[in-house]
């Protein structure tokens, strides 16, 4: 009787809707952690909820009605998922928590936006806390430059004076074409000292092999750091509820290249050589100058992954002898830089785009692109979103 009158009544379906109904009551009275929150809101709701509660209630009245709590939780396993979608899928990020407070709010959980809103502030001051920390007494590349002197870097000094250039107090003095071929002398200097290191190396014996090894990775250690910050100050200058987010900018690119001054001259050498197109070097110039608060966050984001293409590229120039001499242990050995770091999350439809491609075809905020029956829009930032 009792299996007519309900239908399709499920006696341990009901079971667990009755304890899903208990943890949506925690959900609204308890501060959780962002691991709770998430297996809180990724609870059954869309499958065992949809399927016995609902069959449920339309057992006894022969239509499609719904709980309200069944409905609340159903909107937030919706703003979960959208805030997934919008954040580039990193469910422990402050964008997450940010996208998924708005996405609550837009439904009217105004509980779960707040513990959400609260949540992505909290990361978001220790991300900026760990940045911070990390770029402690690296000093303003401003007052450098108030000082209006540039010293060169000990790399830049060497290559001037192996090629003959008198090395001035201030690094401005060089001309374009000395510093292209202060550049060019620098990269072939790399490139022969990695590759001579490489020839002598020795994958012989387990000793020899630990010493390769380590080997490989003093060489690019320096790469790695510079990659590793880049990519950092990218994921937090996306964020646009940072207040630091200028102040990122200016620690990252003198951070990257480890103190003001070798910063000041080695940004000084990318501007001069042309390597960064010009809309990075004006960016650049406004840095070097102070006045990078003139700058757009785009300018900025696309400053930065210029950046990080062009040391990501210094480091697969020192790489690769390593990996001619370990032949079908290169990719464990001796990665590549695109194998070995994995950039900052975008949203599902978006791409980075490197800058060699952006300086070629002059790419502006908002220009189309075709390739083949693919269509991009270039968002100014360095990455392109696909819209067909």
């Amino acid at each position: 009787m009792a299996q007519q009158m309900f239908g399709s009544f499920d006696p341990e379906l009901l079971k667990q809707s009755i304890a899903a109904e208990e943890e949506r009551n925690l959900l609204a009275q308890a501060q959780l952690s962002p691991a709770q929150m998430q297996n809180l809101i990724q609870l059954r709701s869309g499958q065992m909820l949809g399927q016995g509660a609902g069959q449920v209630v339309s057992g006894i009245f022969g239509v499609e009605a719904q709980d309200p709590r069944l409905r609340q939780a159903q909107l937030a396993q919706e703003s979960y998922q959208e805030a997934l979608q919008t954040s580039g899928g990193d469910a422990n990020s402050p964008q997450f928590f940010q996208a998924l407070a708005n996405s609550a709010a837009r439904r009217n959980l105004s509980t779960l936006a707040q513990q959400a809103a609260t949540q992505a502030s909290t990361l978001a001051t220790q991300q900026m806390e760990a940045f911070q920390k990390q770029a402690s007494g690296i000093a303003s590349i401003a007052q450098a430059q108030r000082e209006r002197t540039l010293a060169p870097g000990q790399e830049i000094a060497q290559a001037a004076g192996a090629l003959g250039f008198a090395i001035p107090a201030d690094l401005r003095n060089f001309t374009t074409e000395q510093w292209k071929a202060i550049d060019n002398k620098i990269n072939e200097t790399k490139l022969k000292n990695a590759a001579a290191s490489a020839a002598r190396l020795n994958f012989e014996d387990p000793k020899g092999k630990v010493a390769a090894i380590t080997e490989i990775n003093n060489q690019v250690k320096p790469y790695v750091g510079q990659i590793t910050s880049l990519d950092q100050a990218i994921a937090l200058r996306r964020n646009d509820t940072s207040p630091f987010s200028q102040r990122i900018f200016e620690q990252t690119v003198a951070g990257a290249f480890g103190d003001s001054q070798k910063a000041a001259a080695e940004i000084s050498r990318l501007v001069n050589t042309g390597n960064l197109g010009q809309r990075v070097t004006n960016t650049l110039s406004m840095f070097l100058s102070g006045n990078i608060g003139q700058a757009t966050k785009e300018d900025q984001l696309e400053s930065l992954n210029a950046i990080r293409d062009y040391v990501a590229k210094q480091y697969d120039m020192t790489i690769s002898p390593y990996r001619n001499v370990v032949g079908d242990k290169a990719d464990e050995l001796a990665p590549l830089s695109a194998n070995r770091f994995q950039r900052p999350k975008l949203q599902q439809n978006q791409q980075y785009i490197p800058f060699d491609v952006v300086n070629q075809y002059g790419l502006r905020k908002g220009q189309r692109l075709k390739q083949g029956d693919k269509e991009f829009v270039y968002n100014g930032d360095g990455t392109i979103t696909i819209v067909k």
